[in-house]
């Protein structure tokens, strides 16, 4: 069965917010994640280790969370898997650039460029 104009737009149109859905995700995760690093760096200064203990472990999750949000939308997003392990490596620099790169790309969608 040959597909309509229609249907190929709609199946388009879905696949397109799909990939924004999966970018607004990651670019979230990716904003957790950096600020979890610099509230994690904040409380290592000023010598908590209470809080280094609870800090370090919701940013160790937010780490998770990130690089498995990045393994699993690279192919959606176009990502090259040498991009993927380049920005999971360099931790929250590379969540900086993935934010920029979908800034970029415009994956976040025209309300969010």
């Amino acid at each position: 069965m040959r597909r309509s104009r229609s249907a190929a737009a709609t199946s388009s149109t879905l696949k397109g917010m799909i990939v924004n859905n999966k970018a607004k995700q990651l670019a979230a995760v990716s904003i957790l994640e950096t600020l979890s690093f610099l509230a994690l760096l904040a409380a290592m200064v000023l010598g908590s280790d209470g809080g280094v203990s609870v800090i370090g472990a919701v940013h160790g999750m937010l780490f998770l969370a990130y690089a498995f949000l990045v393994f699993r939308d690279r192919e959606a997003l176009g990502w090259t898997t040498g991009f993927m392990i380049l920005v999971i490596v360099t931790g929250p620099i590379g969540a900086i650039v993935v934010l920029e790169r979908l800034r970029r790309e415009r994956a976040l969608g025209p309300a969010q460029a």
